[in-house]
């Protein structure tokens, strides 16, 4: 292997993901000019000329952990849809989209409890994001929340631990 460029940022990423042939997705940390994080960050990297690569654009957020930094199967990333999803540690579902004028957030969505009770007994660990045509599933440790993909309005949710989830769905019909 041999180095072929080196980047000097604050932080660094835990996590990559190609996002194009000439981008790459990083998910990690933001860090202090003291070296210490202080925030998740996404950056998108240049990777055109692989002697010269650049961190394009990059978005601190508002959390300090996120399932997403050690885990690939907590996020969700699929550049033909521009999404990007993953838990957050205050117990919502952040979905990101990247333009060439940078990232943007679509929507923070309460996940499962969150939604009901207002807090996260910090089961964000294990939820995943899926999408299937124009329908967001949100699976966490108790629930299976609905949005729509377009609007991200609320659709529904099951809970799946009693074993008897239709007297649990708090929305109108399940997409299906």
């Amino acid at each position: 292997p041999m180095i072929l460029s080196a980047l000097k940022i604050p932080g660094f990423s835990t996590y990559m993901h190609p996002w194009s042939s000439q981008l790459l997705l990083g998910i990690g940390y933001n860090a202090n000019e003291q070296g210490r994080t202080d925030s998740v960050k996404l950056s998108m990297f240049n990777i055109t000329n692989p002697s010269f690569v650049t961190e394009q654009d990059k978005y601190n957020l508002d959390i300090y952990y996120t399932p997403a930094l050690y885990d690939h199967k907590a996020i969700m990333v699929e550049p033909a849809r521009n999404l990007i999803g993953f838990a957050s540690d205050d117990g919502y579902y952040l979905v990101f989209a990247y333009r060439q004028s940078g990232f943007y957030q679509l929507a923070k969505l309460p996940i499962g409890e969150t939604r009901f009770s207002g807090h996260t007994d910090n089961y964000f660990n294990n939820t995943r994001g899926l999408y299937v045509g124009d329908s967001l599933y949100i699976f966490s440790d108790t629930y299976l929340d609905v949005y729509d993909l377009n609007t991200f309005e609320y659709q529904g949710s099951i809970n799946i631990i009693d074993g008897n989830p239709a007297q649990y769905f708090h929305g109108g019909l399940m997409p299906m």
